[in-house]
């Protein structure tokens, strides 16, 4: 995507760019650089070292010193977006704007859409492109599918439509069909157009990743300004990110995490970088040093800006992350019984995990191992007052409660039917076990009292 992020989760708030983290100058050429975006280590970006009146698009395989040309062609090529070993860009070359793409595995550029309008803001997913579009006499948004080579229209509303933003098979934009600035979506499997935020005030520059939209927000505007506000689409509605007294914009998204351009220092140094980490509500300062600073696009191993007019960026730690191998959703375990849950953990040393019980996905937690070594497999010893199929678990870092995970998708535990009285053994079936428990207590007498009880 042209504005995916995979923030670090910081348990402080830390600038990027200090003496742990080296400032990488991406590209510190006289000239301008603008608008950067990365994927993976794959950094792009809008530059005018051939002339104001020709800027090019250029690219960095971060931590390789080369840059790549992209795309040097006659007149400009800007706004550039990347997924993957693909660019996509906005380009002047036939006198109006269109799209173009190059994809850097088969070393080929493509015109995408060439209309004799004018086309620009493209964003790129995997193989769905999709843009602003002129055709119809005002703002449509239009997309193209690189697998099967064909365009296609996703919203042609009499209004304007704007800003567009594609994760997987969403797609996101600004809309007016209303008076004002709202937030619109549309799927393109079941083709179905739905909205997103439709408050009276302005919302705009959406970005999406997996189910997550954010966008900025004037709502509030006579008390803080713009704000950034977040929907999640995958059932729990919308939710405000940041509502500071100062102006927030530009907003993107990646996984849990947030970043925007941020006003509340401007007058001391200038517009800074801030972020938010969904999954522990957590304020970062991503980037705080002088000078103005914009456009923070941040991947899995880097995080890059626009600082007045170079790419500047760091690379990024590696944190510590747990992850769930087992149970994962769908297993069946009987209550009181001893299921071994399998992690992995990545990044950073973990010691010692914490396993976590829940009966009700996930609305209450109990400990069921307080403290083990990270072997990734520990027993775990079910309760055996459970009877539920709303069942998780979670292992959790002991020293930083939180790196954890949950399980993807929930599982049984089940206690057996009372109505089976020959079930001896306690395993919910009936078998040889069971007769060999009768067998070894045959004649045997119950009655502790008097050894003859049985016998009279």
């Amino acid at each position: 995507m042209k504005r995916c992020l995979m923030m670090l989760c910081l348990s402080v708030c830390v600038s990027f760019v200090n003496a742990d983290w080296p400032r990488i100058d991406v590209c510190i050429h006289p000239s301008k650089q603008d608008a950067p975006a990365i994927d993976e280590n794959l950094v792009v970006w809008a530059d005018q070292r051939n002339g104001t009146q020709n800027t090019d698009i250029y690219g960095r395989l971060l931590p390789d010193v080369t840059e790549l040309a992209i795309c040097r062609a006659a007149g400009h090529q800007t706004q550039p977006a990347v997924s993957g070993q693909r660019i996509v860009w906005r380009d002047n070359r036939n006198g109006n704007q269109d799209i173009y793409l190059f994809d850097m595995a088969t070393n080929t550029e493509i015109p995408i859409c060439t209309d004799s309008s004018n086309q620009e803001n493209p964003d790129i997913s995997g193989s769905i492109i999709v843009w602003e579009d002129y055709r119809g006499g005002n703002t449509d948004i239009y997309g193209y599918n690189l697998d099967t080579m064909t365009e296609f229209p996703i919203c042609t509303d009499p209004a304007i439509q704007y800003q567009p933003a594609v994760s997987g098979h969403i797609v996101v934009w600004t809309d007016q069909r209303s008076g004002s600035a709202d937030i619109y979506g549309y799927n393109l499997l079941t083709q179905q157009e739905f909205v997103i935020c439709s408050d009276a005030a302005s919302q705009s520059w959406p970005d999406i990743n997996g189910a997550i939209v954010v966008w900025q927000d004037e709502r509030n505007q006579e008390v803080s300004g713009r704000d950034i506000y977040g929907f999640d689409l995958s059932g729990s509605g919308e939710f405000a990110v940041c509502t500071d007294l100062e102006y927030q914009n530009y907003p993107v998204i990646c996984g849990d995490y947030v970043a925007w351009r941020d006003y509340r220092n401007a007058a001391a140094t200038g517009y800074d970088i801030y972020g938010f980490n969904l999954k522990t509500q957590t304020l970062m300062q991503i980037c705080t040093i002088g000078g103005s600073q914009t456009f923070p696009a941040i991947s899995s191993q880097y995080a890059v800006w626009q600082h007045g007019e170079d790419i500047v960026g760091a690379q990024l730690p590696i944190h510590s992350k747990v992850t769930v191998l087992y149970p994962n959703g769908g297993q069946m375990f009987l209550a009181g019984s001893l299921p071994t849950v399998q992690w992995k953990t990545e990044g950073d040393p973990v010691d010692e995990v914490r396993i976590d019980f829940s009966a009700d996905n996930g609305q209450s937690w109990r400990i069921l191992v307080d403290a083990v070594a990270n072997t990734g497999t520990s027993q775990m010893t079910l309760p055996s007052d459970i009877h539920s199929q709303q069942c998780l678990v979670r292992v959790r870092s002991t020293a930083n409660l939180d790196v954890m995970d949950i399980g993807d998708d929930v599982f049984t535990v089940f206690q057996c039917a009372q109505t089976l009285t020959a079930d001896l053994t306690g395993d919910c079936f009936v078998n040889l076990a069971d007769f060999a428990v009768l067998a070894q207590q045959w004649l045997t007498c119950g009655n502790p009292y008097d050894s003859d009880w049985c016998r009279q």
